[in-house]
Formats: structure tokens, C-alpha cells, sequence
């Protein structure tokens, strides 16, 4: 799995997830966590609405890396990719940059 995110002035992060060992799981096998040093990625199985939620928190790559505004976030799975552009804005602190 590999995600990316991007903003008008180019790559914010890019994130490749090996296959396999390393992920841990709930009971019902419906949410799936990766973490490490540099953050964590949550993948959560959505079956009743038809699709499945990430959630991606990295720790090395800073608000002032992206510019509030368009940001292009990227999915890709084997031979899949998925692609999504949402307003983003920072917090009132600056330190992170969230979706509305």
C-alpha cells in the first residue's frame, strides 16, 4: 500500500506500507493498524457504506510542509489507486493540518 499527499507546491509525504507481518488487528478483523517510529496508519473496513476509511498520522513531516488549502491524497493497493481532493486547513496551534 502506498499513500500520498500533495498540495499545490508539490509532495507532502509519501508513505510505502510493506506487505505482511507488522499489522495488527481488531477481533472481527474490520480495522487494521501499522505503527512504527514514524507514525501510524489505520486502515477501517466499511462495508455498509461500500468503502473503507484511512487514517494516517506521521510524525516527521510538519504543517509547514503543506499550504492550507487543496490537498491531493492518493491510495494506491496493488493494481488500485484511489484519489481524493479535499480543503484542508491547519490548527489553531499550526501544528497539524486536518480536514474540516
Amino acid at each position: 500500500m502506498t499513500i500520498s499527499l500533495a498540495d499545490d507546491d508539490g509532495a507532502i509525504a509519501c508513505v510505502d506500507l510493506p506487505p505482511g507481518g507488522g499489522w495488527k488487528t481488531n477481533r472481527g478483523q474490520t480495522r487494521w493498524v501499522l505503527g512504527g517510529g514514524g507514525g501510524t496508519v489505520g486502515f477501517l473496513d466499511r462495508p455498509e457504506i461500500g468503502a473503507f476509511q484511512v487514517t494516517v498520522n506521521l510524525k516527521d513531516v510538519g504543517a509547514a510542509d503543506a499550504d492550507p488549502g487543496q490537498v491531493h491524497a492518493a491510495i494506491r493497493i496493488g493494481e488500485h489507486a484511489w484519489r481524493s481532493v479535499r480543503t484542508w486547513r491547519t490548527t489553531a496551534d499550526g501544528r497539524k493540518l486536518v480536514t474540516p
